[in-house]
């Protein structure tokens, strides 16, 4: 049986950081290009890529530089060019409408980061999961990131000096090791890369809630309205990928303040909310326990 997978692939603020961004970006667009995403034969999956670019002031040949080794490796591509950066809420919106517009018949939506470096099979145990579980709306990897959030394993890629192939194996070594450690199954949690279901979407609200600007509690957001519905979220500890942190964020003249006013935000829309967010917050604490 096919699988009919869509990719939301966003991209933002290429021109920051002396080309730091871009090689990040163009990394996570390899690694993920050569993963098992993209082994239909293997999976059976049927891909559909949207590439979305948030604002980032260079010109079409640059971007799609970047995102041509995914944009490549499926016959079935989808690219979209904001005139600014709307956001991570709204540019991911973005990116499923056209996903949707283009395979309406789409049963699942993975959501990449352009600071994730991907390992040649993390996809598997994440669909192998949702597919054991129909209770299961949307489901992550581990991570692998580089000072340890929430006690996760720790990893540094050096962007500046390493090529795909190379990030990809440092990666690979620290997700066999993680792989080891771990137990293998589904802990509550969620973290991007992120694979939902659009059947839990169609059933909570397809998409992010545009009120939460800028960044920060769209997908707390999203995860209070699967898990009010009924549907389970989840961290797979048989998938691993690296995370940086920071690099798809909008560049904010006050951080402090989008994250209060998206909290306030996120306390107006849920009445429990500090009882709910305690609760969240313990589980992703307690995600990595060996």
């Amino acid at each position: 049986m096919t699988m009919r997978v869509g990719v939301s692939f966003l991209t933002a603020g290429l021109d920051r950081g002396a080309g730091m961004v871009k090689r990040a970006a163009a990394i996570a667009a390899g690694s993920l290009a050569r993963s098992d995403l993209f082994d239909p034969l293997a999976l059976g999956l049927e891909v559909t890529v949207a590439a979305v670019d948030n604002g980032s002031p260079v010109d079409d040949a640059e971007w799609l530089g970047v995102c041509d080794p995914l944009l490549g490796a499926t016959t079935s591509t989808v690219s979209i060019r904001l005139p600014e950066n709307v956001g991570i809420a709204a540019g991911r919106n973005a990116a499923l409408r056209g996903l949707l517009d283009h395979r309406p018949d789409l049963e699942f939506v993975v959501e990449v980061h352009t600071d994730h470096v991907f390992p040649r099979r993390w996809f598997a145990p994440l669909i192998e999961a949702l597919i054991a579980d129909p209770g299961l709306g949307a489901v992550g990897p581990g991570l692998l990131t580089p000072v340890g959030y929430w006690g996760s394993p720790k990893l540094q890629i050096f962007y500046g000096a390493v090529t795909v192939a190379q990030a990809a194996q440092q990666v690979e070594e620290a997700a066999t090791r993680a792989r080891v450690r771990f137990k293998p199954e589904v802990r509550r949690g969620l973290q991007h890369p992120v694979v939902k279901r659009i059947h839990a979407l169609r059933d909570v609200g397809l998409f992010y809630d545009e009120r939460f600007a800028w960044q920060n509690f769209e997908d707390t957001d999203e995860v209070r309205r699967l898990e009010a519905s009924g549907w389970r979220v989840g961290v797979c500890l048989g998938s691993w990928v690296y995370h940086q942190y920071g690099f798809t964020r909008s560049r904010l003249s006050d951080f402090y303040k989008t994250f209060r006013d998206n909290a306030a935000a996120f306390r107006a829309k849920w009445p429990d909310a500090d009882e709910w967010l305690a609760g969240w917050d313990h589980a992703l604490q307690g995600v990595y326990r060996p």
